[in-house]
């Protein structure tokens, strides 16, 4: 079964970032994700995920915007092995596997648009796939109804 992860850092912006997990895990989230680890307590993140009951399912390499992929081979073999110890001290066992989505057009919500969400988890499920499926979209009216609505139209 596909699990759900929310990116933390667009939605609930009235919440400090370490009492969204939490708030994730009320609104029947599996995970949480975030964007650049750097000035994050990553110690913290992973004691409140567990304490939530909600994994960490991505955050993205180390400073992703200041160290791309298409930098000398050294750099990114040393930003690598950075957030790979970021992973370690939150408690993630696994580097890879998520799906990254948000609403067609605008990054807002996954209820209409050009994308069929419904279908698409479908025929993703239907590969066997049982890992995380990500939403990261600003939302367009109140965060926690926007994030319930949205949660329960891909789960039906």
């Amino acid at each position: 079964m596909i699990k759900f992860s929310l990116c933390i850092e667009p939605v609930l912006a009235e919440l400090d970032f370490y009492d969204r997990i939490e708030a994730a895990a009320e609104l029947g989230f599996d995970a949480i994700e975030f964007w650049d680890p750097v000035g994050k307590d990553v110690a913290r993140i992973g004691r409140l995920a567990a304490k939530h009951k909600v994994a960490v399912s991505i955050c993205c390499a180390k400073d992703p915007w200041g160290k791309r992929m298409n930098a000398p081979a050294s750099v990114v073999t040393a930003n690598v092995r950075e957030s790979m110890q970021v992973a370690k001290d939150m408690g993630c066992h696994a580097l890879i596997g998520h799906f990254h989505s948000a609403g067609v057009p605008g990054r807002h919500e996954h209820l209409s648009g050009e994308n069929d969400y419904q279908n698409i988890l479908k025929a993703i499920a239907a590969t066997g796939y049982d890992r995380f499926f990500g939403l990261e979209y600003w939302p367009t009216y109140d965060h926690r109804r926007s994030l319930e609505d949205v949660l329960m139209h891909l789960k039906s």
